[in-house]
């Protein structure tokens, strides 16, 4: 069995046992699964902190002392990409923007590794004012998709220079399987002078089309 093959029995573990954060031992086993096998510890010191535009900032998965430190910095609503999850970290978030008196949104099924579902792409950024943090696990792949789009919808930047935000910089790995959110900004490119970003989202995207000929190349 790989590691990886074990990483995830364990997380299947977690996700399926009831989450306990009101006994001693529960909040522990809790602090040991968003440490160890969310990787918190790497995150203590490594926060892939950047500003997007005046007032939007991304990151990866920030715990509640961080959140507190972004309150100060003016941020009052957390863009969670990692979806409703039963275990930990998507409670600390809960905790740690109820805390910090932050609004949380949720976006669901998106992944660094399959082409995004057209449903609330763009949705969740005429919820969350500015004053916002975009982040997933990394802060790498699906908050760099997230930070381009934000800056291409909402700042009228181009594809050329949002897509900045997908990069090495971040920790994305375009060859890697991730690099089929890089093909996302690429179809949108071959047509961005002649359809907006939200229009070619609604009328012309398609995860299934993108995904296969993503897979011929």
């Amino acid at each position: 069995m790989s590691l990886k093959q074990i990483i995830d029995r364990i997380e299947r573990y977690f996700a399926a046992t009831p989450l306990d954060l009101v006994t001693d031992s529960g909040k522990r086993r809790a602090k040991r699964w968003f440490y160890w096998i969310d990787h918190h510890i790497l995150r203590i010191w490594w926060h892939n902190f950047a500003e997007v535009a005046p007032g939007v900032y991304r990151s990866n998965q920030p715990d509640a002392p961080r959140l507190a430190k972004y309150k100060a910095l003016g941020i009052n609503s957390v863009l969670n990409l990692r979806g409703y999850s039963k275990t930990p970290f998507y409670a600390f978030t809960e905790q740690g923007c109820a805390a910090a008196g932050q609004t949380l949104y949720t976006v669901s099924n998106l992944s660094a590794r399959r082409a995004p579902d057209r449903a609330a792409l763009l949705e969740v950024f005429d919820k969350a004012e500015r004053g916002l943090l975009i982040h997933c696990k990394s802060g790498a792949d699906r908050t760099g998709l997230l930070s381009a789009f934000y800056l291409i919808d909402k700042c009228g930047e181009k594809v050329a220079t949002a897509r900045r935000h997908l990069s090495f910089r971040y920790l994305h790995i375009r060859w890697s399987s991730s690099g089929i959110l890089d093909a996302v900004l690429d179809d949108f490119e071959k047509v961005e002078g002649t359809k907006n970003l939200r229009d070619w989202v609604a009328d012309d995207y398609s995860a299934e089309a993108l995904t296969a000929r993503y897979r011929t190349r």
